[in-house]
């Protein structure tokens, strides 16, 4: 918008004062005589010509390439420019025409003769790359940016390149995991009603954070930071988003109980890696995404927290990414039998240092079992999870493995075989196609 703004002040200025300058050197005085022999032929202006305001003419005139100047260069329609600069001129004659009714001579001239050269400027530099920019991100991104977000891509000193950028992002998903649920003890515009009050709420919390909404459907969010624009910090932006939206979610469960008498369970994921963001889809059905093997993981992400009910999970890459900003907790090791590649994931907590100390023992008396819990070490497991459960036991992830490492440790002790078909055979992690 500044850059709007200095466009259209340059416009103005040298608009007028080019216009005033020729005014003074008299290049108008002979069209302006003979506007007044016309309106005296026509019995609207005294045969005396009038009375002549000679400061109106040089405000009227700059006001209007002022007017011009910044409708032309902020506007993105172009039907839209020429609509307002044919308006202006219909305005400065209907003036010049009501002052002559009252034997008052406006000089109309000057001032469509400014309304003429600042629009001629203004189309001219909306034709730049820069005077397009508002029209074209307007197109591309509609609303799935902020406000504040759209007038610093707006402001840039470099364009953006929509046609192909290879780059580090941080995705963020929230899914609704208990859609089916919902339909079947809700009746149908209830559940809609219930389902919109997250997804609204958290669309637009999500944008107020940075976020750029790449989707937005009937039980998914997701967001990226970083796409748009070159930053290292996002995955601890998208964190700090993660968590915040977490509050926000309870706020939300809060409301959905008292006015449906039931809640949605959800989940967030985060996860960052390297992505391709462009334009895709046709001329006519076109959208600014990204592709990348972290946005289908992140989503399976999201759904792992139905399994531990945890709020948010983050993967491997944001953990090594900001590890140092973060307290986290790990969670299980997910192996992909498509790559053979494992990789661990973990419960978002706090921000570092939010945690208090009695919580600081909690967490690492939990990271301490879920080490003896991997290394079949069930006893000693189990001993660590009742310490790292708090006093009113609502610690779901915590209740979670230390009723698996009870289970595990009672099949060893009958000498039955593990059962757990999503599992990694002789191992710990577990396949992500279970997700």
């Amino acid at each position: 918008m500044r850059r709007y703004i200095i466009a259209a002040a340059l416009i103005g200025l040298v608009s007028s004062g080019l216009i005033l300058v020729l005014s003074g050197l008299g290049l108008f005085a002979q069209p302006s005589r003979w506007l007044a022999h016309v309106f005296g032929a026509a019995v609207i202006f005294p045969s005396d010509g009038g009375v002549v305001v000679a400061w109106f003419v040089p405000i009227l005139t700059i006001v209007v390439a002022f007017g011009v100047a910044w409708c032309a260069v902020d506007i993105p329609e172009v039907g839209q420019k020429l609509l307002v600069f044919l308006t202006t001129l219909v305005v400065v004659s209907g003036i010049a025409l009501s002052a002559a009714l009252f034997g008052i001579m406006v000089e109309p001239f000057s001032a469509l003769s400014g309304a003429t050269l600042a629009a001629g400027a203004g189309l001219f530099y909306a034709s730049t790359e820069p005077g397009r920019r508002k029209r074209v991100l307007q197109t591309v991104l509609g609303n799935r940016v902020s406000r504040s977000s759209f007038h610093r891509l707006l402001n840039r000193r470099d364009p953006i390149d929509f046609k192909g950028v290879s780059r580090d992002a941080t995705v963020l998903t929230f899914r609704i995991l208990s859609c089916s649920e919902a339909q079947d003890s809700l009746s149908p515009s209830d559940t809609v009603a219930m389902t919109n009050l997250y997804l609204r709420n958290i669309a637009d919390f999500l944008l107020e954070r940075g976020a750029y909404l790449d989707e937005s459907s009937p039980d998914c969010v997701r967001v990226f930071f970083g796409l748009l624009e070159e930053d290292e910090r996002h995955p601890e932006y998208a964190c700090r988003a993660a968590l915040e939206l977490g509050m926000r979610l309870r706020n939300l469960d809060i409301e959905c109980e008292n006015r449906y008498f039931r809640r949605l369970q959800h989940g967030v994921a985060v996860c960052s890696g390297r992505i391709t963001m462009g334009i895709y889809g046709s001329p006519r059905h076109f959208f600014l995404s990204a592709i990348g093997g972290e946005i289908d993981y992140c989503r399976r992400l999201s759904r792992a927290n139905l399994i531990y009910q945890s709020q948010v999970i983050i993967g491997a890459s944001t953990y090594a990414r900001a590890s140092e900003l973060l307290e986290i907790r790990p969670l299980e090791m997910f192996y992909d039998p498509d790559v053979h590649q494992m990789t661990e994931i973990y419960e978002l907590l706090a921000l570092a240092g939010g945690l208090g100390s009695l919580q600081m023992v909690r967490r690492d008396a939990f990271w301490e079992g879920v080490i003896h819990y991997r290394a079949g070490r069930y006893e000693e497991a189990i001993e660590r999870f009742v310490v790292s459960k708090p006093p009113d036991f609502k610690d779901p992830p915590v209740s979670y493995f230390l009723e698996q490492a009870q289970i595990r440790l009672g099949r060893v002790a009958r000498g039955l075989p593990s059962d757990d078909s999503d599992l990694v055979t002789k191992g710990h992690a577990r396949l992500l196609g279970s997700l």
